[in-house]
C-alpha cells in the first residue's frame, strides 16, 4: 500500500501520540519506515499534541503544501478531530461496525482497510482531472 502510494507521488507523514522508540520499532518490524517523508511522535517536544492542528500547519509550511493536498488517515476520534481542527480531509479506518459508526460522526469516508487508499487516490485524481 505505502509503496503504491509513494510511486504515485504521494507524500506520507506519520503523526502519532506514541513515543519515537516504540513507533520506530513498529515501523522497522513492518519494514515500512522508508515510505514516510517525516515522522512526528509525541515525544518530539513540540508542545502541540493531536488534536491540536499545529503539525498540519508545520507540514504545510515545511513542504510547501496546501490544505487541499492533505488527508488524515486515522483510526481514532483524536485523528478525526486533528483533521477537523486543521481544516483537512479525513478518512477513518475501522473494521468493526461500532468503530465505524463512531468515526462516521467526524468524516463521511470510513474504510475497513488501508489497502483501499491507492484506489481512492486514483479515483480522486481522475475526478479532479474531469473538473479542470
Amino acid at each position: 500500500v505505502f509503496r503504491r502510494l509513494k510511486e504515485s507521488g504521494v507524500r506520507i507523514f506519520l503523526v502519532t501520540t506514541d513515543c519515537r522508540e516504540i513507533t520506530g520499532r513498529c515501523l522497522d518490524e513492518l519494514k515500512i519506515r522508508q515510505y514516510f517523508d517525516e515522522i512526528y511522535t509525541d515525544d518530539d517536544d513540540r508542545g502541540h499534541p493531536k488534536p491540536d492542528p499545529y503539525l498540519i500547519q508545520e507540514i504545510i509550511n515545511k513542504y510547501g503544501m496546501k490544505k487541499e493536498e492533505l488527508v488524515m488517515v486515522g483510526d481514532t476520534v483524536t485523528d478525526m478531530e486533528f483533521a477537523g481542527n486543521g481544516g483537512i480531509k479525513a478518512i477513518g479506518v475501522a473494521d468493526q461496525e461500532a468503530d465505524r459508526r463512531i468515526l462516521k460522526r467526524y468524516t463521511e469516508m470510513v474504510i475497513d482497510n488501508i489497502g483501499y487508499l491507492p484506489e481512492i487516490r486514483k479515483s480522486e485524481s481522475q475526478e479532479k482531472g474531469k473538473s479542470t
